[in-house]
C-alpha cells in the first residue's frame, strides 16, 4: 500500500476553500463495508483535467483505488 497521507486534490478544490479533503469514512454492513469520501475519485482515475470537478489528481485518485482493493483484499482489517 502507498503512503497517501497528503491528499492531492484538484485546483478547484483549493479555490473552493474545501482544503484537502482526503479524508475516507467508511462503515460496515454484513461481510462487506461502504467507503465513502465527498469529493469524486473517477473522473481521477479517468484521467480527466476538467475545471469543475471537486475531486483528486488523477496520480493520487489511481493510487487511492488501488488502496481500497488491497484494503478488501486482505480482509478490510482496520488498524
Amino acid at each position: 500500500m502507498e503512503d497517501l497521507s497528503k491528499a492531492a486534490v484538484r485546483l478547484y478544490v483549493k479555490a473552493k476553500g474545501f482544503g484537502t479533503g482526503g479524508r475516507l469514512d467508511s462503515f460496515r454492513f454484513g461481510k462487506g463495508a461502504v467507503i465513502y469520501n465527498p469529493l469524486d475519485i473517477e473522473s481521477g482515475l479517468l484521467g480527466t483535467n476538467t475545471w469543475g470537478i471537486l475531486g483528486f489528481e488523477p496520480a493520487y485518485a489511481s493510487s487511492l483505488m488501488k488502496n481500497i482493493v488491497l484494503w478488501s483484499v486482505s480482509g478490510m482489517k482496520s488498524e
